[in-house]
């Protein structure tokens, strides 16, 4: 839920009069049960106090949006059981109001269970950035949500109008992290003749909270091998699996996302890596991308067909909407070897993800 009250004020950017106003969000976070590509398991989600989550769609949370000067009024309730959780608004400055930063034991105390926390603080940037929790691994498990700042210079310079679209990326575990981690660093996590591998590779990528499992499969071959910088092979270490205790893992579960370009238009994506340890590749079918920004900031334009995106960072693109009308395939994808100098051989999950433009 958010709220402008009226009261107004004005200033001058770029010779434009701009309208301030206070703007309210009243969250709660919560852990739930959830399938994000098909197989069932806890995710940590944040939602409008007023409403209930989207049960197809849990995560990300809900878009935080407002203009050039305004006052932010955030409310965040947590309702989880047994964990603390604060909230990072990760690319903001927070010059004015370091408190406000989100960065727990450093600017704040922790927010514990069914206790509520109040960020307050101005806008003084415009452009994408992004929420997520700064607890432990809780940004991992789903607590991850977009941020846009309006009145930037893109938006004057370039003709999209209303075809704005977020597109957030994630890697994807069927155990949450703190599993992920207690098998790692515990004397279970080290198995006969393997050789850990930290980050594992993941068992699907996430676009908006969605991808695609084939129910059918293992999540790690455990005849895979990792190579050394001197070519000796060991076997990966593989995280087992357990059998999932919120119910069977569902084929094809939600459908591919579509985002609409109008013939002869052109549409704005603001993309944002909110994944914890992978670098994307995106690109689409027969289209150019037209970088714009990175990271909030306007760029001289570049023009590519793919392009790598770090984790944390965000990249707006322009897409000129040139081809014949028909659905083409949005693809993230991610070599295989997390480490530069590693390389993993063998069968590997499919390490993609699509969506169709």
């Amino acid at each position: 839920m958010f709220t402008y009250l009226i009261f107004v004020s004005f200033f001058f950017y770029n010779s434009l009069v701009i309208e301030t106003a206070l703007v309210e969000y009243d969250f709660i976070v919560r852990t739930i049960p959830s399938n994000p590509d098909g197989y069932p398991r806890p995710v940590i989600i944040m939602h409008n106090a007023n409403s209930s989550w989207d049960v197809n769609r849990p995560f990300p949370g809900p878009l935080i949006r407002a203009k050039l000067g305004d006052a932010l009024c955030i409310r965040i309730t947590n309702m989880m059981r047994d964990q603390a959780t604060s909230i990072h608004f990760h690319g903001l400055h927070m010059f004015k109001n370091p408190w406000a930063d989100g960065t727990e034991h450093i600017t704040q105390c922790p927010i514990a269970p069914h206790q509520t926390f109040i960020y307050e603080f101005e806008v003084t940037q415009t452009g994408t950035f992004w929420y997520h929790s700064h607890n432990a691994q809780q940004y991992a498990n789903g607590l991850v949500g977009p941020i846009i700042f309006d009145h930037d210079p893109i938006e004057q310079r370039y003709n999209y109008g209303t075809n704005d679209y977020v597109i957030m990326l994630q890697e994807w575990y069927h155990e949450t992290w703190s599993d992920l981690m207690t098998a790692y660093q515990g004397p279970y996590g080290a198995y006969p003749g393997s050789i850990p591998i930290y980050p594992w590779p993941p068992t699907s990528f996430l676009i908006n909270g969605h991808g695609q499992f084939n129910c059918r499969t293992s999540d790690c071959n455990e005849n895979a091998t990792w190579r050394d910088e001197c070519g000796t092979e060991y076997p990966v270490q593989c995280v087992p699996l357990r059998s999932s205790f919120l119910g069977p893992c569902k084929q094809n579960a939600h459908p591919i996302d579509e985002f609409i370009c109008p013939s002869g238009k052109q549409i704005r994506l603001r993309l944002i890596n909110a994944a914890s340890g992978i670098p994307f590749r995106f690109e689409i079918d027969q289209h150019k991308l037209t970088i714009v920004a990175r990271d909030s900031i306007e760029i001289s334009p570049i023009t590519v067909s793919h392009l790598h995106i770090p984790i944390g960072q965000r990249i707006d693109v322009i897409v000129t909407c040139n081809q014949n009308p028909s659905k083409y395939t949005i693809l993230i994808s991610s070599r295989n070897s997390f480490q530069p100098s590693h390389i993993i051989t063998g069968p590997t999950p499919t390490m993609w993800a699509t969506a169709l433009l």
